[in-house]
């Protein structure tokens, strides 16, 4: 329910477009001022008040994970 009530609409879009501007796909953190920063799954769960349960999910072999292997 509290990942329904979170809206791209609610947003402060200019926050948004910093923090977009601002991401490094090459290393999934964002480049900031006073350094780099990155977003946990805590940060998350904080943020959106989801709590984090279950199994934790492993991937083996992650780095040669490839869209074919997939199929």
């Amino acid at each position: 329910m509290p990942l329904i009530d979170c809206s791209y609409r609610k947003g402060n879009k200019e926050l948004i477009l910093a923090f977009v501007e601002r991401w490094q796909p090459n290393t999934n953190t964002f480049h900031l001022p006073f350094g780099e920063m990155s977003i946990t799954l805590e940060d998350v769960s904080l943020l959106l008040h989801i709590p984090v349960t279950g199994k934790v999910v492993a991937v083996d072999n992650f780095g040669s994970y490839t869209e074919e292997s997939r199929t």
